[in-house]
């Protein structure tokens, strides 16, 4: 069976749809096609090996960095069952799914072949049991329903969940869902646990006994009514992020003076409080948490949101190619919402950076501080900037992007009677103070420049020692 192809962002993380969240992560899966050889129909193959396999609210994405990236569409699922291990369970836990797809699908994801058999075969330590688990829920929730219509199935076949080691197809119709909610919505009698009068039998040792069990029964009740409120919250912000997606989209389209420009600004401002669709957690993820939290991490950074061609798209552009950890960290919690990150896994995770291959280094300072660079960040940028801010206070002018050689021959003919603190340097780099003092001292152990720590403080100037 020939699957559908996945579009990857910059970092190697699948491109979810809007509203699309992840639910469980599993390493070393490999994918098997029991009709033939399947996965790419340009290249097709008997079975697809070493891959990570992604249960999300809407599909089964399947990520690999040698035979590609591939996605089976859950409304299309008809059925799926755990295959046996064998008498002495030697074998691999393996799932086989049964995808069926209507004719009613989208053009951009029209598969080659309509039904077939794909078989996860799962050799990490989690096993199968992640996916078994949460998949019956996810797929009762049909939350690719909410999805628009543009990038989906317009009309689902039955889903099925696996019951007692068997397939049950299950088919849910507008009279078993009335007689649902007419049945719940029937008062019912006070039972044992929720009646507050007395009895005789509370009396005593026993009586004690069992009104301790009732309560804990009342107490457990809540907690499971506290947690699908919960769940309802989560949903909620969900959509809440594919709304801000689209209003920035729609801000970035738009133009006008400076009064737009700032309103803008700050519509943005309260956009970035709206997070990110999906993020990362121990919980999805597993054994793959930093390797993921480093993927979508980078993509926070270096891509702008779908439609926004303004500089504040992406922090690492807007910042200049640089920011300091600590901004990052909290940018990137800020967009997270409630899942926070710890500093230690953002550090991990930027750790990871050059073995994946993503263009983004955490850069060590000699004072220890620590920065994330963008892979064409180019110090003598920085310098060219900071010798023209030698030669003239005009902050425009210094903030343009010219030619070392041309900033020092600026630097020079202004004779050195001009120095530079750490604020004017932010102010022209448009950077932290943090930052700006580290780029100063970069400079200065670079030859460009020579310090002044006196009474006004830490000041740099032009090194016309270079020149002797």
């Amino acid at each position: 069976m020939f699957l559908y192809k996945l579009t990857l962002t910059p970092s190697g993380r699948p491109l979810l749809f809007p509203g699309e969240v992840e639910v469980v992560l599993m390493e070393a899966t490999d994918l098997e096609f029991p009709s033939g050889a399947g996965g790419d129909a340009a290249n097709p193959r008997e079975k697809l090996t070493a891959g990570v396999l992604t249960l999300t609210t809407a599909r089964i994405l399947w990520t690999s960095t040698s035979a590609g990236a591939y996605f089976v569409p859950l409304p299309a699922m008809r059925h799926h069952e755990e295959l046996s291990r064998g008498m002495f369970r030697t074998k691999s836990p393996r799932v086989r799914f049964e995808v069926f797809v209507t004719p009613d699908v989208h053009p951009a994801v029209q598969p080659t072949s309509a039904t077939g058999h794909v078989v996860a075969a799962f050799r990490g330590r989690a096993g199968c049991d992640p996916l078994v688990a949460s998949l019956p829920g996810i797929l009762a929730q049909r939350a690719w329903t909410r999805l628009p219509p543009t990038v989906w199935l317009t009309s689902p076949p039955p889903t099925s969940s696996t019951t007692n080691g068997t397939n049950a197809v299950t088919t849910t119709t507008n009279n078993s869902s009335n007689h649902n909610s007419s049945t719940a919505q029937q008062p019912q009698p006070p039972s044992e646990e929720t009646a507050t009068f007395f009895r005789a039998s509370d009396a005593g040792v026993a009586g004690i006994l069992r009104r301790q069990e009732r309560d804990s029964a009342a107490a457990d009740r809540d907690l499971s009514e506290a947690f699908a409120d919960l769940n309802a919250l989560k949903e909620k912000a969900s959509a809440m992020v594919s709304l801000a997606s689209k209003l920035k989209a729609a801000v970035a389209r738009s133009e006008g003076g400076a009064d737009d420009k700032r309103a803008t600004e700050d519509v943005h401002g309260w956009l970035l409080s709206l997070g990110i669709d999906s993020p990362v957690t121990k919980e999805s993820a597993g054994a793959l948490y930093h390797q993921q939290l480093s993927r979508q991490l980078a993509d926070f950074l270096l891509v702008p949101p779908t439609g926004d061609k303004s500089s504040h798209g992406a922090p690492l552009t807007a910042a200049g190619g640089m920011l300091s950890l600590v901004d990052a960290w909290c940018i990137y919690n800020r967009a997270r919402g409630t899942a926070l990150v710890s500093p230690e896994d953002v550090r991990k995770a930027c750790e990871l950076w050059p073995k994946l291959g993503i263009p983004i280094v955490l850069r060590t300072f000699s004072s220890g501080s620590l920065a994330v660079v963008s892979g064409d960040f180019d110090d003598d940028v920085v310098d060219a900037k900071l010798l023209v801010l030698m030669a003239s206070d005009d902050v425009e002018s210094a903030r343009s992007t010219r030619p070392l050689e041309e900033a020092i021959r600026l630097a020079r003919h202004a004779g050195g009677l001009r120095s530079v603190g750490v604020t004017e340097a932010a102010r022209v780099l448009g950077t932290s103070l943090e930052l700006a003092r580290e780029h100063l001292l970069c400079a200065e152990s670079r030859g460009w420049l020579c310090r002044d720590d006196g009474g006004s403080g830490l000041r740099f100037s032009y090194n016309f020692f270079r020149d002797l």
